[in-house]
């Protein structure tokens, strides 16, 4: 299920710090597709997936709960758009937080697995 969370920073300096490094702490079940941070960097929006949405609460609250508290839902299929690929505008850098780690690549056949 797709799940998104809002988040209200209450200690914008710390959140961010644990922000980068919980980044490759993500359990292998759970996948963060987005991290979107309000200009004054103290209210997020962020946009998960994961069988369930404790999944997603528990490891929020070990990694930023003393320093954020937050709202989860459930997205709609039905009625959400999701983009299949992401752009930044022009002169944007990814934030270090949103860095994506390595891809396990498996071969099979002798061919990639972009086919």
């Amino acid at each position: 299920m797709m799940i998104v969370v809002q988040h209200q920073i209450t200690n914008a300096p710390h959140f961010w710090r644990i922000a980068e490094g919980a980044a490759f702490r993500i359990p292998p079940d759970v996948q963060l597709y987005s991290l979107l941070p309000s200009r004054d960097a103290t209210q997020a929006v962020s946009l998960w997936e994961a069988r369930r949405i404790e999944q997603v609460q528990r490891f929020l609250a070990s990694e930023v709960g003393r320093v954020a508290t937050a709202t989860f839902f459930e997205v709609d299929p039905r009625f959400a758009l999701l983009p299949s690929t992401m752009a930044y505008a022009p002169g944007s850098r990814t934030p270090a937080c949103l860095r994506q780690r390595p891809a396990k690549t498996t071969r099979t056949g002798g061919a990639s697995a972009e086919g």
